[in-house]
């Protein structure tokens, strides 16, 4: 069996999340004129890209910008907030102001080095002013790869 080679490419995730709400999810998708990646309903059950089945601990909506890269997470971060943030901050601080609300990203490495993170003034304003929680998880799989 040939073994698999490891990758050097980061898997990243850049997210808007909405969570814990009692209304339809249609209303986020109107109020926010924009189409969710995924959503739950808490206690449903979902079939993970990998088959396995889980039951969906929140109801939740999320948008999420989904790419693979080495490009400085923060810049790809900052395109987010000024594209998907900014145009809408009025309507997400509204919602943040009903339920939990969360920029997010999710950063799955390989290449062994600890990636940095940087924000502009102007970038972390738009999450206050919008009221964004902010919520970063960092996965190094580096070891993982190694030993496929």
């Amino acid at each position: 069996m040939k073994e698999k080679e490891r990758s050097n490419i980061n898997k990243n995730h850049i997210i808007l999340w909405f969570l814990n709400f009692d209304f339809p999810h249609e209303e986020i998708t109107i109020k926010l004129n924009l189409q969710p990646t995924r959503i739950a309903t808490k206690g449903q059950e979902q079939v993970a890209p990998n088959g396995v089945k889980k039951i969906s601990r929140h109801t939740y909506w999320e948008y999420e910008w989904k790419y693979e890269s080495n490009e400085f997470i923060s810049d790809v971060a900052k395109k987010f907030v000024d594209e998907i943030i900014k145009p809408r901050t009025e309507q997400i601080k509204t919602l943040a102001e009903k339920v939990d609300a969360e920029f997010k990203i999710v950063q799955y490495y390989y290449d062994g080095f600890t990636p940095g993170y940087h924000f502009t003034p102007q970038t972390l304003q738009a999450l206050v002013e919008a009221n964004l929680e902010m919520d970063i998880d960092v996965y190094c799989l580096y070891q993982e790869e190694a030993n496929r």
